[in-house]
């Protein structure tokens, strides 16, 4: 009976010392990989969507222009230069969708000139 106990005290123990060794981890690596709302005086990130494993599209504000961005492991890519126009139809910013600048814009168009490429 009591070493039994001894086991289940020694894998709590393990256990949360592998928890506390992941948490660590993930927070010394993760921290320059996208900072969400990372925000500078002209420039500032306002969503990013992920679309696969170090693949994704990021919606960017520079000064009173905004850019949708693909991101992926080989680099960045201009997709589109947005208007404060097509993006508010009077929204204030923190208002913002995502998904209605992906509706206007017509995704499809960017995924049928992606496999024309390939």
């Amino acid at each position: 009976m009591l070493e039994n106990v001894e086991v289940i005290v020694k894998t709590f123990f393990v256990t949360i010392l592998i928890l506390v060794l992941t948490y660590w981890c993930m927070k010394k690596l993760g921290k320059g990989f996208f900072p969400p709302n990372r925000m500078t005086k002209h420039m500032q990130m306002l969503e990013y969507l992920p679309m696969g494993q170090e693949k994704g599209i990021a919606l960017v504000q520079i000064s009173e222009t905004y850019y949708l961005l693909g991101i992926s492991q080989g680099g960045i890519s201009l997709l589109k230069e947005l208007s404060k126009d097509e993006i508010s139809d009077g929204e204030t910013k923190e208002e913002i969708a995502f998904s209605s600048v992906l509706e206007k814009m017509n995704i499809q168009d960017f995924i049928k000139r992606g496999k024309k490429h390939e």
